[in-house]
């Protein structure tokens, strides 16, 4: 599997400076949000989280709310991933309604990450406790989302 995964990063990589050469931003808000996940799968969080708030950086000025929910879920992940249930929940809750917000929607293959993500941060909590701070970040607005994620670093520690 992880042969897939490197196989994904050079293409994805590609991908990017391509899109760097021709300027095209939501292009590379996208490439960048990808190789975070890559990285993510990868197990390097620090290159995830470089990629993915380089992601969220390039998706705001374009307005790209497709790069800036798919950099949010990756966060919320990443935060799941270092023991941070707390700071996933409230990242996936304020992804889901940004998503409900303007009718969007996932792919199949993100959306299922997504839930799987969500069903084992859910596992992590009381339901009580998942409840409250999945509301939290649904009432958090995509600027307040953006600012929180990126106070995630690699090592844990929000």
């Amino acid at each position: 599997m992880l042969g897939e995964f490197r196989k994904a990063w050079k293409n994805y990589e590609k991908g990017l400076n391509l899109s760097e050469e021709l300027g095209i931003g939501f292009a590379i808000a996208r490439r960048r949000v990808r190789l975070g996940q890559t990285a993510l799968a990868l197990g390097d969080f620090t290159l995830a989280r470089e990629h993915l708030a380089e992601g969220l950086a390039v998706g705001g000025e374009v307005s790209d709310n497709w790069a800036l929910l798919m950099a949010l879920g990756g966060f919320g992940c990443q935060a799941k991933e270092q023991s941070q249930p707390e700071y996933a929940c409230r990242l996936l809750g304020a992804t889901q309604f940004q998503l409900d917000s303007f009718g969007g929607y996932f792919f199949p293959l993100d959306q299922r990450e997504y839930d799987l993500t969500l069903d084992q941060v859910r596992t992590m909590l009381h339901p009580d406790a998942f409840k409250s701070i999945w509301e939290e970040g649904r009432a958090m607005t995509m600027e307040t989302a953006m600012r929180y994620a990126l106070e995630l670093n690699d090592t844990g520690a929000g």
